[in-house]
């Protein structure tokens, strides 16, 4: 068997697992998910939606709910639908991503990526919740492999159909397009993060949303702090949220602690991953001064998972046959357990 036969073998391998998986988040309890019953009756009533006038609904969502209306498909198959979406989306941006030498590794770092997605809170929110959040940002983040490699017709047509899944990807593109700018650099991403960072802890970012909302016209400041107040104030998670704020900085510097102790094997893949989520982090800072501030932070935290797999990946392991080995099935023991550990969140 060649080189890429067994490539095709690994991807299939994993896919399958992600099939059965996507399997069980579709049919589970449906008392499972804050917005279940939203879904279920979005898709109950797609056939009367309309695409130009479908309010809070965005249009590429609908179109892909309806084509499983169209095959006679249950609720539960469409949600199956949503979960092979954004798991396989996530999962083509990793491969396509990462380094690696040969089929074992190709093995060992797709393990590392399912292990840190089934244990991942963010992803259990994105398809049993955030659904439409979680279809648009993961078909994005794939669409920057194209973005990398200047295949930019690709990267047009799938990060615009990311915004019709989910509007909020229409202010997160702007943050994306700066990814192939020669001047941003790691340093100039790392002084941005630190910037808007003290920005957002100490109240500053919302006031230059307001200043640019005011020159624009569109009051999109107003949107976002007025953004689910029913006039009560007791809106959750409102602005800046020392717990949620210190999650991703933690996730941001740790790379750097590795970094400086030599113990990451540091490529321009690996630089390109550290921008993504740092830009995804900025995007959190400026935005998050409202209610569901927790909404704009989603981005990074859905990425955290791909973070930590790709740092796991580029840890300066010894790859002599004997640890290799205890690699190897280490990867696979910690992989059926995060399966175990997913499968748990239903029952």
């Amino acid at each position: 068997m060649n080189y890429r036969q067994d490539k095709v073998l690994i991807f299939f391998y994993f896919s399958f697992f992600c099939l059965v998986l996507s399997f069980l988040t579709g049919y589970r309890d449906y008392s499972i998910g804050t917005d279940t019953q939203n879904y279920i009756l979005i898709y109950s009533n797609v056939d009367s939606w309309d695409f130009l006038s479908s309010g809070r609904i965005e249009a590429g969502f609908l179109l892909f709910a309806k084509l499983f209306r169209l095959l006679g498909l249950s609720v539960g198959a469409f949600f199956t639908g949503t979960t092979i979406f954004i798991t396989l989306a996530l999962y083509l941006f990793f491969i396509k991503a990462i380094k690696y030498r040969n089929t074992t590794e190709l093995y060992i770092f797709s393990s590392f990526f399912f292990i840190f997605l089934y244990f991942s809170s963010w992803y259990f929110t994105g398809v049993v919740n955030g659904i439409r959040q979680g279809m648009a940002v993961s078909l994005l983040f794939y669409s920057l492999i194209f973005y990398h490699e200047k295949k930019y017709i690709l990267f047009i047509l799938l990060s615009t159909f990311s915004t019709l899944l989910h509007m909020s990807n229409v202010l997160l593109l702007p943050f994306i397009f700066l990814l192939n700018f020669r001047f941003f650099s790691l340093k100039m991403s790392s002084f941005t993060f630190i910037f808007f960072a003290f920005g957002y802890a100490l109240d500053f970012n919302q006031y230059f949303v307001k200043v640019v909302s005011d020159i624009s016209g569109f009051d999109l400041y107003s949107e976002i702090k007025s953004y689910a107040d029913d006039g009560t104030g007791v809106a959750p998670w409102v602005g800046f949220d020392i717990k949620f704020f210190s999650y991703n900085v933690f996730w941001f510097v740790l790379p750097f602690v590795l970094w400086y102790f030599k113990l990451l094997k540091v490529d321009k893949n690996l630089i390109f991953i550290l921008k993504i989520y740092s830009l995804l982090c900025v995007f959190y800072f400026i935005f998050g001064y409202g209610a569901f501030s927790n909404r704009w932070a989603y981005p990074s935290w859905l990425f955290i998972p791909i973070l930590q797999a790709y740092l796991l990946s580029s840890l300066k392991f010894s790859y002599a046959k004997g640890s290799l080995m205890v690699i190897l099935i280490a990867s696979t023991m910690f992989f059926y357990f995060s399966i175990l550990f997913y499968v748990s969140r239903y029952f």
